[in-house]
C-alpha cells in the first residue's frame, strides 16, 4: 500500500509580550483571523534560579516549547509585539524594565528569526485597541476578556503583586493585538484575504 502522509493546519500567530520585573506576560493571537488563543504569565525573577535575564530566556523557550507540543496544528510565530519602555516614578525600575524589554526583543529574535518584531508604548497599544491612552489597568483587563482572551484572575495586590497575576496576561493580549491591528488584521478579516498557501504543514 502507498504510504500516506497526513498534514495538520499551519496557523501563524502574533505573540504579545509584557516584560515586568517579576513576571513575563504573554499572549497569542491568530495572525489571519485575530482570534485569541493562549495567554498567561511566567516568573522571571525567582531568587534561587539565577540572573533575571537568564530566567527571561528560559521563560521564552518554555513559551516556544508549548507551541511545539500542540497536536492539533503547526503553530508558527510570525510577529512579536513587546511593550516599550515608559517613564515611571522610579527611574531605577524604569531602567530595569527597559533592560527586560530589550532582552525580550533580543531573545525573541533568536527564537523566531523570521518574525516581525515591533514595540508599543502603553498609550499606543491602548489607543490601537480602541481604549483611551491613559485608561486604568482594570479597563484593560476587562477589554481583553471582552475580546475573548482568558487571562488568569487578578491577584488583588497590583501593582505590588509578586504572584502570578492576570493583569500581565491581559496587557500582553492587547499588546499583541495592537500589532495585529496595525499590520492590517481588521482589513484581512473584512476582505477574506486568500490563505491557500497556509492550509497545511507536514506533521
Amino acid at each position: 500500500m502507498p504510504e500516506t502522509h497526513y498534514t495538520k493546519p499551519l496557523v501563524p500567530l502574533v505573540l504579545g509580550l509584557d516584560p515586568g520585573l517579576m513576571r513575563l506576560g504573554f499572549a497569542f493571537t491568530e495572525y489571519l483571523t485575530g482570534a485569541p488563543r493562549w495567554c498567561g504569565t511566567v516568573p522571571i525573577y525567582e531568587q534561587d534560579k539565577g540572573w533575571r535575564y537568564d530566567q527571561l530566556s528560559v521563560a521564552l523557550q518554555r513559551i516556544r516549547g508549548t507551541l511545539l507540543t500542540k497536536p492539533e496544528a503547526h503553530y508558527t510565530v510570525v510577529s512579536v509585539s513587546v511593550e516599550k519602555m515608559f517613564v515611571g516614578p522610579n527611574p531605577g525600575s524604569a531602567l530595569d524594565l527597559a533592560d527586560c524589554a530589550g532582552m525580550a526583543v533580543a531573545y525573541s529574535h533568536g527564537l523566531w528569526p523570521d518574525a516581525q518584531i515591533d514595540r508599543f508604548s502603553p498609550a499606543e497599544w491602548r489607543k490601537t485597541n480602541g481604549l483611551p491612552g491613559n485608561c486604568n489597568k482594570g479597563v484593560c483587563y476587562q477589554h481583553a476578556r471582552d475580546l475573548g482572551y482568558t487571562p488568569p484572575p487578578l491577584c488583588g495586590k497590583c501593582p505590588k503583586c509578586t504572584d502570578s497575576c492576570g493583569q500581565d496576561a491581559a496587557d500582553a493580549s492587547l499588546i499583541g493585538r495592537a500589532l495585529w491591528v496595525r499590520g492590517g488584521g481588521l482589513e484581512r478579516v473584512a476582505t477574506g484575504e486568500p490563505v491557500a498557501e497556509l492550509e497545511g504543514a507536514p506533521v
